[in-house]
C-alpha cells in the first residue's frame, strides 16, 4: 500500500495510537466497513482507519469528496465524537480557526486577482467568506470551550515551539499555562517543557464524622458517617478511571447529571 498524506484539515483533531491498534485488529477479522475519504488525493477523514489498514494489512477503500470548506468537513464528521479534555479541544480550535482564515485569505486573494483581470462586480461568497465573521467565542463553542482558551491556544501555535504544542495535546501542560511559556524565548520554552512535573501534595483526608458532629442524636450521628463513607468511596471509584482514557470525561459528565438531578 503506497503511503498517503494526510491533509492538514485532518491533523486539527489528534490521533488516537491506541484506538488506532484496536481498530486494527478489528479490520483484521472483520474488513473495512466505511471507506476513508480524500479530497485532492490526501486523506481527510479517516485516519484512523488509513493507519490501521496498514497495520492490519487490508487495502483501504477511498472515496474522494467535494468539500468547499475542509475544516467544517472534518469538524462536522469528528467533533461529536471527540472526547478531549479542555485544553486539547482549544489547540483544536484555534488550529482549526487559523486553517479557516487562511483559506479566506487565498479565496479573498483569488477574487481580487480575478477582478484585476477584467472580471467586474464581486464574486458572490461563498462558504469560506461566511466564515469570516466567525468569532473566536463562536468556533470555542463548536469545541466546547471558551474564547479565552482560543485565544491562549492561538497564542501557542503562534509562539510556541513544536515540543510546547506536543506537550498541551498530550495533556502534560493546560493551555493556560503554555500560553505563558509561549511568551519566553525558544530555549526557555524547552526548558519548561522538560522540566519534571512536580507531584500533586496528596490532600489530607476529611477526618470520620463524629456523633459529636452530628449533635447529641446516635441515629443522626450514625447516618452521618455512613454518607461520609460512601462518598470517599465513589471517590475512590472515580479516581481509578485512567486520565488517557478518552470516555473519562463522558463519564464524569453522568456522574454530575446525576448529582444534579439528585440534590
Amino acid at each position: 500500500m503506497s503511503e498517503m498524506e494526510f491533509h492538514e484539515a485532518a491533523n486539527i483533531f489528534p490521533l488516537d495510537e491506541a484506538f488506532i491498534a484496536d481498530l486494527a485488529e478489528h479490520i483484521r477479522e472483520h474488513g473495512l466497513h466505511v471507506a476513508i475519504e480524500t479530497l485532492g488525493g490526501k486523506v481527510l477523514d479517516g485516519r484512523h482507519r488509513y493507519l490501521a489498514c496498514g497495520r492490519a494489512g487490508v487495502e483501504p477503500r477511498f472515496v474522494e469528496v467535494q468539500a468547499k470548506c475542509p475544516v467544517e468537513h472534518v469538524k462536522v464528521r469528528n467533533l461529536k465524537r471527540w472526547h478531549a479534555s479542555a485544553s486539547v479541544r482549544a489547540m483544536g480550535a484555534a488550529e482549526a480557526e487559523e486553517l479557516q482564515a487562511r483559506y479566506r485569505r487565498e479565496a479573498e486573494g483569488r477574487q481580487r486577482l480575478s477582478m484585476g483581470r477584467g472580471v467586474k462586480g464581486q464574486i458572490k461568497g461563498s462558504d469560506l467568506n461566511g466564515e469570516a465573521g466567525q468569532s473566536r467565542d463562536r468556533i470555542g463553542k463548536d469545541f466546547n470551550v471558551s474564547g479565552v482558551s482560543v485565544q491562549r491556544a492561538m497564542k501557542v501555535c503562534k509562539d510556541g515551539i513544536p515540543e510546547l504544542k506536543e506537550a498541551v495535546r498530550n495533556r502534560r501542560m493546560s493551555v493556560g499555562k503554555a500560553a505563558e511559556v509561549a511568551a519566553l524565548s525558544a530555549e526557555a520554552q524547552r526548558e519548561e517543557v522538560n522540566r519534571p512535573k512536580k507531584k500533586r501534595k496528596s490532600k489530607a483526608k476529611a477526618p470520620k464524622a463524629t456523633p459529636l458532629a452530628a449533635g447529641s442524636d446516635p441515629k443522626l450521628a450514625k447516618a452521618r458517617i455512613k454518607a461520609f463513607d460512601l462518598c470517599r468511596e465513589a471517590i475512590n471509584v472515580l479516581s481509578r478511571i485512567p486520565t488517557t482514557n478518552i470516555y473519562r470525561g463522558e463519564a464524569l459528565q453522568v456522574v454530575k447529571k446525576w448529582l444534579k438531578d439528585n440534590p
